[in-house]
């Protein structure tokens, strides 16, 4: 703690760097992230970045209204298309705001705006 103040800021950027990739941030009223806790028996978890996971799943959507619209229908019919209209809704800001911070390295989230 009393190290002078470059030594603590290296070692904050370290950690930062460190857990970088396991934050991510939720686009909402008010500014969430979470924690993506990396398992180790756990096969489940994509280690996939979120913005490449939102632009694929947009790209599954948007073939499947496309090119097969009746397994759209079917799959909006389900008890989980809650689901897909919650992603719908959120998804394209989340992505802006995402790609947006990553390639200005600016935070640049502006949390309620767009309600």
């Amino acid at each position: 703690m009393h190290e002078d103040k470059r030594k603590r800021l290296d070692g904050l950027k370290r950690y930062h760097g460190r857990i970088r990739k396991d934050l991510m941030y939720i686009y909402g009223d008010t500014r969430l992230w979470y924690v993506k806790k990396d398992i180790i028996n756990n096969s489940h978890i994509i280690q996939r970045n979120s913005i490449t996971l939102i632009f694929a799943v947009m790209h599954w959507l948007s073939e499947l209204v496309r090119y097969n619209p009746e397994k759209f229908e079917k799959l909006m019919r389900t008890n989980q298309n809650w689901l897909i209209h919650e992603f719908i809704d959120n998804a394209l800001n989340q992505f802006i705001d995402e790609i947006s911070c990553e390639i200005t390295g600016v935070d640049i989230m502006e949390v309620g705006n767009r309600k």
